[in-house]
């Protein structure tokens, strides 16, 4: 407590519920991990009264030295109206009214002739529930940072989802790659054509048929012609073709 106020039996009404047991520990929440599981740092255990926190910056250190300040301090909830509290109280602040010792948790002050002032500390009910106690500014960014964490996990499921797209197209390439390969080898090694005229490219030879045979090939030791030769210029061996070139008949 930062201050300690005693206001005697100054109040107009005072309601007063059971003392809860001593404070055993401490938590503090903060968020989560990038899996989604909850962060909690714990200091003591949690056999008495648990004083839970919510912090996103919040540490194990945090916890231990919050933990110290409040180790078997045991909540007095109450209900102080009309009292004369000094102006400068604040939440956090001690106060003893009658025979009871609390916190200041909830402040409500009139101003008129007298300045009068509503304290609380909530009953256990109240502080257990995590909207009571957490304020309107909290709650907003709770909702805020969660939202966000939503969003952030909508997004990298969509890049995910995206990247396999790209892997599916890939393999999808690689597979027309495949298919082209395959042909470009089966038309190496591919004999076509019908009785009449037929050719073969193998990988030893280059060769063209008709219906007598074979009538031209090519292989690693040359050209080699079986028929009728029709040239208008060129050269075989030593003899030059010459286009106007007749042969004339022997007698």
């Amino acid at each position: 407590m930062a201050e300690s106020f005693n206001l005697l039996r100054r109040v107009r009404s005072l309601d007063i519920a059971p003392e809860l047991p001593g404070y055993s520990g401490v938590v503090i929440f903060a968020g989560q991990d990038d899996d989604g599981n909850n962060i909690e740092y714990l200091a003591g255990d949690k056999n008495g009264t648990v004083l839970e926190i919510t912090n996103e910056w919040g540490s194990q250190a945090q916890a231990d030295a919050i933990y110290r300040k409040i180790r078997g301090y045991k909540y007095q909830p109450y209900k102080a109206a009309g009292t004369r509290i000094d102006p400068s109280a604040e939440i956090g602040d001690a106060v003893t009214v009658s025979d009871i010792y609390g916190g200041v948790f909830a402040k409500a002050t009139t101003y008129g002739r007298h300045i009068v002032t509503d304290l609380e500390a909530p009953s256990k009910e109240e502080v257990e529930h995590e909207f009571q106690i957490q304020s309107p500014t909290n709650r907003q960014y709770e909702r805020f940072t969660r939202s966000v964490r939503a969003s952030l996990s909508i997004t990298a499921s969509k890049i995910a989802a995206e990247v396999e797209d790209r892997r599916a197209e890939d393999d999808i390439l690689r597979a027309t790659l495949n298919i082209h390969a395959q042909e470009i080898e089966a038309k190496v090694s591919k004999e076509g054509g019908n009785s009449s005229f037929s050719w073969k490219l193998l990988s030893t030879k280059f060769s063209v048929s008709g219906k007598n045979g074979e009538k031209f090939r090519v292989d690693e030791d040359g050209a080699f012609v079986n028929g009728e030769i029709r040239a208008t210029s060129g050269k075989i061996g030593g003899f030059d073709i010459k286009s106007n070139y007749r042969a004339k008949r022997c007698a």
